[in-house]
């Protein structure tokens, strides 16, 4: 089964938001999901936004930042073009 992560998801995931979905989303993410391009751009905006209410402080969104980076082609694998993505899935 493909399981497509969205932005929303991926960053609360990331900013290690307090919510009830933290630890399906770290198994989901270990078993590997999908995601087209976009949700990385989304989750990086989120992460740059989140600096600028101060919710977070620049150290954390560095960290953040490397964990997306690093999911990218190990955790998450990204589709170029939505029509792959909806064929993958």
């Amino acid at each position: 089964m493909t399981v497509i992560i969205d932005a929303s998801s991926l960053t609360a995931f990331l900013l290690e938001e307090e919510n009830d979905d933290q630890e399906n989303i770290r198994k989901l993410l270990i078993q590997r999901v999908c995601a087209t391009e976009l949700v990385i751009t989304e989750s990086c905006n989120a992460i740059l936004t989140a600096i600028r209410r101060r919710p977070i402080n620049e150290e954390q969104a560095e960290k953040a930042l490397e964990v997306l980076l690093s999911f990218i082609d190990t955790n998450i694998k990204i589709f170029k073009e939505s029509e792959s993505l909806l064929n993958e899935a």
